[in-house]
């Protein structure tokens, strides 16, 4: 059914009831939520259709989206319900969704994915400059590698960052690093463990480390005060409120005191990061002078800032400081929660099939060995895992932890999937409901390895286009994806050797994983519960 005006006026007349009766002497944010409904309310016709020229365009309602938004309806919900029923081969498997940049084309076409992400010129990256003010805006910044527009600033940010990330692939820090979790593993054996949180912690400490050369600690010390500082400013980035209508952070900070303390969190983190560039790029200086202009040995296991402030002195481009943090929290928004979330979502569907599981840790004693003792891959062992890496694969499709790249504006009136684009049309193409098309995907809700196998579904059935996207694609693609799949190679054999594991009996994923609505897809509340194997 879907939410009309009536169903509107209904809603709010019950929450000004609630307003009127509550006691509470916090009356602030009784204000503010009052001031926000009336603002909604008043704009009813702008904020929940479409504009005339894209209502050619099948469409979301906004009410019924804006809903389970609010009562925080798992994602996969929220498609099955809402979007995927739009998902017509004869309409072009396209859809308006209003999100942060308003009624925004989602893609979930293969074909026209491919031409989206192959023609950057029609369709470059969209602004988001004029949200400066809300926490996304100023964990990133603008100039960075994710927002960079043209060519020139792009180039400048890639020529560094990408010879770093191809030099550095730390396996044996994430190797040393998933021992770390087995001691704290080991201390609740056979008893419920959060892995979500465990995976969070772990991929921390990875992309400090491996990052720019800071160790949360986070593994052995939850209680750390830089896991509490993340952790305030990742919540404050999956909050769906914020998320839909950034206005009202930008002009109503005020009225929010649990998002003031957000920011001041952020600003916390930024000194930080900010103290240790200085410092880098102060001991690398000696270290050049001392060394002839000659750098450090073992590029492997090198942190990325130092690879990137290496290549600056050695003529191969500059950035700012500014620029140099920015980027570094691309890289950490993209390589923490998303390689945690991954890994979290691999081991439930491994606990739920003991079969799978069973076959995977095959796989994994026949590279590494079945000594009863922890041990550290090589790269050349990590790319032996061929039916892991089908695992993961297809882990990776089912539940993404992307849901969505970067939206991008049509630079000019154009056609895609039939149809007609005017310019400045935002565009997305949209990872989670391309993945879970069925017009796409045999049974997609169904996890199963073998499509990634050699002459599987993947290879078979993409339609000339891109079908399978977890990293985005073309030009503009992650660029930490083999830095994410390798952790993952390291972590899961390493598991897999070590543990046997299961739901716990009550578990609320039985049947299916429950996650979140917006941002990085996580599972909720997902206890797994491990039986040493040696």
């Amino acid at each position: 059914m879907e939410l009309t005006m009536d169903h509107l006026n209904i809603i709010i007349t019950k929450i000004q009831s609630r307003i009127l009766e509550s006691k509470s002497r916090n009356t602030i944010l009784s204000i503010g939520t009052a001031v926000s409904l009336v603002i909604l309310y008043s704009a009813y016709d702008k904020i929940a259709k479409p504009p005339k020229n894209l209502r050619h365009i099948r469409h979301v309602n906004f009410l019924s989206y804006l809903l389970r938004m609010v009562q925080k309806k798992p994602l996969g919900q929220i498609s099955r319900e809402l979007t995927v029923p739009l998902l017509d081969p004869k309409t072009g498997e396209m859809y308006l969704k209003r999100d942060r940049l308003g009624w925004t084309v989602n893609i979930a076409n293969p074909e026209a994915a491919k031409t989206f992400f192959l023609k950057t010129d029609l369709y470059p990256k969209a602004s988001f400059t004029h949200q400066s003010g809300t926490l996304f805006h100023d964990f990133l910044g603008d100039g960075n590698i994710l927002f960079a527009n043209s060519k020139t600033e792009w180039m400048k940010h890639r020529k560094l960052a990408n010879p770093a990330f191809h030099r550095s692939m730390p396996v044996k820090l994430f190797a040393q690093l998933s021992h770390k979790v087995f001691k704290v593993i080991d201390e609740k054996i056979e008893q419920p463990i959060l892995i979500t949180d465990m995976m969070e912690r772990f991929t921390l400490d990875a992309i400090g480390l491996a990052g720019f050369d800071f160790d949360f600690n986070s593994i052995l010390d939850r209680n750390s005060e830089w896991v509490d500082n993340y952790a305030q400013i990742k919540y404050g980035l999956s909050q769906p409120v914020f998320f839909l209508f950034p206005w009202l952070e930008k002009n109503f900070l005020w009225l929010f005191p649990g998002r003031r303390e957000q920011h001041k969190q952020m600003q916390k983190y930024h000194k930080m990061l900010e103290g240790i560039i200085t410092k880098k790029r102060l001991t690398l200086k000696r270290q050049y002078q001392q060394n002839n202009g000659q750098g450090l040995d073992d590029d492997a296991e090198k942190d990325l800032l130092t690879l990137m402030l290496e290549s600056e002195l050695s003529g191969e481009g500059i950035l700012t400081d500014e620029e140099l943090k920015s980027d570094l929290n691309v890289f950490f928004l993209a390589g923490h929660d998303t390689t945690a979330n991954a890994l979290s979502f691999a081991i439930h569907a491994l606990a739920r099939d003991p079969a799978l599981q069973q076959r995977a840790r095959d796989e994994a004693i026949a590279v590494l060995g079945d000594a009863p003792e922890d041990v550290y891959p090589t790269l050349d062992d990590i790319k032996k895992f061929d039916f892991i890496s089908q695992i993961m694969k297809e882990n990776l499709r089912l539940h993404g932890p992307a849901t969505g790249g970067l939206p991008r504006r049509v630079a000019e009136d154009t056609e895609l999937g039939g149809h007609f684009l005017p310019k400045g049309t935002p565009v997305v193409v949209n990872i989670y409901d391309t993945h879970h098309n069925p017009h796409v995907w045999k049974d997609p809700e169904r996890f199963d390895a073998d499509r990634f196998a050699p002459g599987g579904e993947a290879e078979q059935h993409v339609r000339g286009g891109m079908a399978w996207i977890p990293f985005y694609s073309g030009q503009r693609m992650c660029i930490g994806m083999n830095f994410s799949i390798n952790e993952q190679k390291v972590m899961l054999p390493n598991l897999l050797r070590k543990y046997e594991w299961w739901l716990p009996e009550d578990s609320i994923h039985k049947e299916n994983v429950i996650t979140g609505t917006v941002g990085i897809l996580s599972p909720k509340d997902l206890k797994i519960v491990f039986k040493r194997r040696y």
